[in-house]
């Protein structure tokens, strides 16, 4: 049943993400990446071949419907592989594991924390790769934070909602 429920969860994510959040762009070129939630909110203690093999197959999918040649695949393979060393950062217990990754686990500052690491560098390896080039550093990270900041606040919102049910 959970695991259904976890599947319902991910195709929700991904056709909120898909079909409308990448119809808007917000100032430009803000635009607001949800999907990496699911990957950040996977429970620590799910294999690594799993791990990689659902960031792979979401950045897939997005880069399918989005036509992004590979760059959210990479972005989120790359995430899901620092994940374990971001959440053994920021985890509460010194020795032990919990069994999810959401706010009331790691507590709020900690998990927002957390949160926003994974995402600002998921963005930024996602804009360095769409980018490839190095020569406008200080514009590819401002991109990177305010893209960020803006996707932070959708998984937050997310996150609320999920909290509730």
């Amino acid at each position: 049943m959970k695991l259904l429920k976890s599947a319902f969860a991910l195709v929700v994510l991904l056709f909120v993400q898909i079909f409308v959040l990448n119809n808007f762009l917000f100032e430009g070129y803000l635009n607001p990446y949800i999907y990496i939630a699911y990957i950040l909110f996977l429970p620590p203690r799910t294999s690594a071949f799993a791990t990689l093999s659902l960031a792979f197959l979401i950045g897939a999918v997005v880069d399918v419907f989005e036509g992004g040649y590979g760059v959210h695949t990479a972005a989120s393979v790359f995430i899901a592989f620092l994940k374990p060393l971001i959440f053994r950062i920021f985890r509460t217990g010194k020795n032990e594991l919990s069994k999810s990754s959401e706010v009331k686990q790691l507590g709020l500052l900690r998990s927002l924390a957390y949160l926003l690491t994974g995402i600002f560098l998921h963005h930024f390896v996602l804009f360095s790769i769409e980018n490839f080039a190095w020569d406008s550093f200080m514009p590819l990270l401002m991109r990177s934070l305010y893209s960020s900041l803006f996707s932070f606040t959708f998984v937050l919102l997310y996150q609320l909602w999920n909290y509730r049910r």
